[in-house]
């Protein structure tokens, strides 16, 4: 009997959707006029929205006029997802288009087809507005629904376009590995709604993804996700407001030694992603000072001090990413003996960068600590008559450092000076042609000026205020500039701050909660479900100016209107 309805409800539909091909067959692009500025408008569709008991596999939507297509398959959202051996085939008929699945819809089921951008018009590529299509292949439409706002964690913006999905809490199912059960795209302000949902208990996530935009989360530094550490419970009410949903990046890669490889008459020995710190055991110790190595984005690289040395040596590699995670592995490396060196270019980079100001001090005496860091092992020897610095513009010889100022770190890829030098003016550093030598012979470039200049308080600004809260006790208020990519200064657990020497621009301030109360802010833990610890930012932006002090500045943390 079951069989026989079902033959019936099929040629029900495809007698429909011939009717809606031959009433629609006079329907056609326009030919001129003015231009065409209104979106295709829905007339009909099977099955109705909000309609019960479908049994079909046809879907069938009719348009006011032609129609064309973005991407269907990424941008028509279904949900709850399809089963894995379920898929539909489309087809525009004009004006119609008509999707048919292969394989019978779940029962007792509510569906949402929304069709975002997907349908435009033909002539001006106008979208097709709320284009959504709710029905049920059983008794009723359920209806509860979860809607919300994403942000990012460190900014606040709103995501856009991001895919907020949700699964059964009581499945295994989960975003490292499946796509949504249910899931939606946020819009401009980062909002979103999840609609027609089943009352039952679901983990939600919200997802900024990187290329492969496949709804689920590969754990790359590229993507970004959000998540709680409760389901959202719908058992026992209609709908959930979710606004504490934030996206962070999590590194979730583990890293990984590959094998070392000769480049030239150097090894490298590279791993699957960036490397933060390393350590080097050599079973022989002989090596220790005879082969030396260095640190670059994503490889250790070695180097020999003898051209004539080709024997195997045994190295120990420990390797750590930011997240502490390290991989260790011992192997052999060998090193080949070339008639001709093809050095590497010698480069180096100073620490603190030059610019950077000193505040000033009553005793105008400044602690310079100052550090070269190359990309390749150098020799002992420093040309110190290559190396001065001066305090006044009048000093046209400049002023000598000692050896004693300079010291070389283990490995001889960096070298400190540490000097307290009185001045009232910039200390401006001057390195000429041939400072450092490398071990390869090639010598350090000129650097003309190495400026670090003694701030004046006429030229910047202050921004003092009071931060109050009656639920959390220990935080970090942090300034930043306007793009939120620089933290210039931070001021940890005081009510009554003050930022001082603040450099003119549109500044942003946010207060990180230390909530477990342990004197550091949490990122979280993405594999244990641990949520990140609140972020907080104050809502307006403040523009400093030269000697001007922006005081009274209230930030209440118990205010959600005051801290977005």
């Amino acid at each position: 009997m079951k069989a026989v309805y079902r033959l019936i409800h099929h040629l029900f539909t495809f007698l429909f959707v011939s009717f809606l091909f031959y009433d629609c067959a006079s329907i056609g692009t326009p030919t001129g006029g003015p231009k065409d500025t209104k979106p295709p408008v829905l007339l009909n569709v099977i099955p109705k929205d909000q309609s019960t008991n479908f049994k079909g596999r046809v879907i069938a939507l009719q348009f006011n006029e032609y129609i064309e297509l973005k991407n269907i398959k990424q941008g028509l959202l279904i949900t709850p997802s399809l089963s894995e051996d379920n898929d539909y085939e489309y087809k525009i008929n004009q004006p119609n288009l008509i999707l048919t699945f292969k394989k019978d819809l779940a029962p007792n089921t509510t569906y949402v087809l929304d069709f975002g951008e997907v349908v435009t018009d033909v002539t001006e590529k106008n979208k097709a507005e709320n284009l959504k299509l709710a029905f049920s292949t059983g008794i009723s439409i359920d209806s509860s629904f979860i809607q919300g706002t994403v942000r990012d964690l460190y900014t606040n913006k709103p995501l856009i376009k991001g895919t907020v999905g949700i699964y059964n809490a009581e499945d295994t199912l989960d975003i490292e590995k499946n796509k949504p059960l249910y899931y939606t795209k946020t819009d401009s302000l980062g909002k979103f709604k999840l609609r027609n949902l089943k009352p039952a208990k679901y983990k939600i996530y919200a997802l900024l993804e990187d290329k492969k935009k496949d709804n689920i989360y590969n754990g790359d530094v590229e993507e970004k996700i959000a998540f709680l550490d409760k389901p959202v419970d719908l058992t026992n009410r209609p709908f959930a407001l979710v606004d504490e949903l934030r996206v962070a990046s999590y590194d979730l890669k583990p890293i990984k030694l590959l094998r070392p490889r000769k480049n030239r008459h150097y090894v490298e020995w590279r791993a699957n992603k960036e490397i933060d710190n390393y350590e080097v055991k050599f079973t022989d110790s002989q090596y220790d000072t005879a082969v030396l190595h260095t640190k670059e984005k994503d490889f250790v690289r070695f180097f020999h001090t003898s051209n004539t040395d080709t024997d195997s040596i045994e190295i120990t590699l420990t390797v750590r990413d930011s997240l502490g995670n390290f991989a260790t592995e011992t192997n052999k490396i060998k090193f080949e003996q070339v008639e001709k060196l093809r050095p590497l270019g010698l480069s180096f980079s100073e620490f603190p960068k030059s610019g950077t100001a000193f505040e000033p001090r009553k005793d105008s005496t400044y602690q310079v600590n100052l550090t070269f860091r190359f990309n390749k092992p150098m020799k002992e020897i420093i040309n110190i008559d290559s190396i001065f610095y001066k305090v006044s513009p009048k000093d046209t010889i400049g002023q000598k450092l000692a050896l004693n100022d300079f010291q070389w770190n283990e490995n001889r890829t960096a070298i400190s000076i540490s000097k307290k030098i009185f001045s009232k003016e910039p200390i401006n550093f001057t390195l000429k042609k041939g400072v450092f030598i490398s071990m390869e012979n090639d010598s350090s470039a000129a650097r003309p000026i190495i400026s670090y200049p003694i701030k004046k308080i006429e030229e910047f600004g202050t921004i003092s205020g009071q931060v109050r809260s009656q639920l959390y006790k220990s935080f970090i208020i942090q300034l930043l500039d306007e793009g939120y990519k620089q933290v210039e200064q931070e001021i940890a657990n005081t009510t009554n701050f003050k930022f001082t020497y603040v450099k003119p621009g549109k500044k942003r301030i946010r207060v990180l909660i230390d909530e477990n109360n342990d004197g550091k802010w949490e990122k979280g833990d993405f594999k244990n479900r641990i949520p990140p610890e609140k972020i907080f930012f104050f809502k307006e932006a403040i523009q400093v100016k030269p000697n001007w002090d922006y005081e009274d500045n209230l930030i209440d943390l118990d205010d959600a209107e005051q801290v977005k």
